[in-house]
């Protein structure tokens, strides 16, 4: 007689006769999956199929951001890719060079406080779809730390104060 084990994973316990598939193909470590995955034979080997990658994934980007105390290199790499990112535009958006993206990305050093908020806001908005041209917003002012300055001209109007054009 098969006797299903109950697995626990916080406060969400899963009867199965499948033990819950560690999904390292992520990049992650601590990654499990309960379900929405095939397992398949080929010879000897034994491979795992997970089902909607890209909504799964979408779903541990949330979570790391919403839910993480400190972000791990793995981690900020997982969020960078996932963005589509290289490491000079996240370099680029955050206000830091690519070496330390990744620096940060081998656990060589501790990202910036402000620099990992920035990372989850950016996360958080792109993936909920909430602004559609939030990436594109960035860019253009990542792109104005590198313009030189020049002189602004304002003009009063009878509306108020305006840029002069």
């Amino acid at each position: 007689m098969n006797n299903p084990q109950v697995y626990a994973f916080g406060d969400t316990e899963v009867s199965n006769d499948t033990p819950p598939y560690h999904y390292t193909q992520c990049g992650l470590d601590d990654i499990y999956l309960l379900n929405g995955f095939n397992t398949y034979v080929v010879g000897d080997e034994v491979g795992f199929a997970v089902q909607d990658a890209d909504g799964l994934h979408k779903v541990i980007a949330l979570n790391i951001v919403r839910n993480k105390a400190l972000l791990c290199g793995k981690e900020v790499r997982f969020l960078r890719k996932l963005l589509d990112l290289t490491q000079a535009e996240l370099a680029g958006f955050l206000g830091y060079s690519s070496q330390q993206v990744a620096r940060w990305e081998k656990d060589q050093g501790t990202i910036n406080p402000s620099a990992e908020r920035f990372l989850r806001v950016i996360c958080t908005v792109s993936l909920e779809e909430e602004e559609a041209g939030i990436l594109e917003t960035i860019r253009e002012l990542a792109e104005l730390d590198t313009q030189a300055s020049e002189r602004q001209f304002f003009h009063e109007t009878d509306e108020g104060w305006k840029t002069a054009a």
